[in-house]
């Protein structure tokens, strides 16, 4: 069975994520957290760059790759979901 985004798993690993970021909310300096908008199909960091954080996606998603290997021949996609 393929995973999808309708899957239990998925719908209770983001549920999980929310909770989370509920739970660390309180504690969190979120104003302090620039908020960035970005527009379709626009790249936010370029390939080999390394991420000091992951965000925090309040809507919409973010569709990635990592890029596994020397020759660069694999990649593993990764979706951020809002919450």
């Amino acid at each position: 069975m393929a995973a999808t985004l309708d899957t239990p798993d998925f719908r209770d690993s983001r549920a999980l994520n929310r909770q989370l970021v509920t739970a660390l909310a309180d504690s969190l300096d979120l104003p302090a957290y620039p908020l960035r908008r970005a527009e379709p199909g626009q790249m936010l960091a370029p390939s080999a760059s390394r991420l000091p954080s992951l965000p925090l996606v309040v809507t919409g998603s973010i569709d990635a790759v990592i890029h596994v290997g020397t020759q660069g021949n694999m990649v593993i996609p990764i979706s951020f979901e809002a919450g």
